[in-house]
């Protein structure tokens, strides 16, 4: 008798998770927001976190899949670098039309292979010495339509250029042209070459400073979540 109760129980159990998996397949496709993720670049996992008011774009969510699209061409104009994470304004990420009139706000992170390589045996300060140097022209590379200051901005964490300017609309029209103020730096987590690029449009977008201080400000969290 002990016997059979326990195999109902074991059937009925079954039967519980068939259920919830069933219902986990019609779920609403807005989920709560992400802040917070862990992608593997090779064999080293990282943990990455976004900024204030910004979460991570989910490719496996119907909502998202054009957000995530165009950000995988963005991290892709060179063809030396792969996508880690996008993120987007926590407020637009689930809506239609974010692309129609230019890029909106957003960021991603993408892992320096083979740019620079899988990893690398350099510490972080000899690695930013070597990107210094040519990092500011290698930004301009990235967003041809901006313009960046003399040098790259340097501190213990990273190297970063800020760039501004007047950045055509989709497709390349320039009579749609919306300001736009990027910050790209690069550093090492856990030995992992890694990028990250802050864009904002619009009238209100941050100014140069401001965008600096930011990017030097992920790159310390985010060291600080890979020791």
């Amino acid at each position: 008798m002990k016997h059979a109760n326990r195999l109902i129980a074991l059937f009925l159990a079954a039967g519980l998770g068939f259920s919830a998996a069933a219902r986990a397949d019609v779920v609403p496709q807005t989920q709560p927001a992400r802040r917070t993720l862990f992608v593997a670049a090779w064999t080293t996992t990282l943990k990455l976190q976004a900024p204030e008011g910004m979460c991570f774009v989910d490719r496996t969510m119907a909502a998202q899949t054009e957000d995530w699209n165009r950000l995988r061409k963005v991290a892709g104009r060179t063809h030396d670098q792969i996508l880690l994470a996008a993120f987007m304004r926590c407020n637009q990420i689930d809506g239609t039309g974010n692309w129609e009139k230019g890029a909106p706000d957003y960021g991603i992170v993408t892992w320096l292979d083979p740019a620079i390589g899988a990893t690398t045996k350099m510490s972080r300060r000899d690695y930013l010495d070597m990107r210094e140097a040519s990092f500011r022209a290698y930004a301009g590379t990235r967003f041809p339509h901006l313009t960046a200051p003399p040098a790259a901005h340097r501190t213990a964490d990273d190297v970063s250029v800020v760039l501004t300017g007047m950045e055509p609309g989709p497709g390349g029209d320039p009579g749609i042209a919306n300001p736009s103020a990027v910050v790209i730096a690069t550093t090492l987590l856990r030995h992992v070459p890694v990028e990250f690029t802050l864009h904002y449009a619009g009238a209100h977008a941050p100014d140069a400073a401001a965008l600096s201080n930011m990017a030097d400000t992920l790159a310390k969290q985010l060291i600080l979540l890979n020791p």
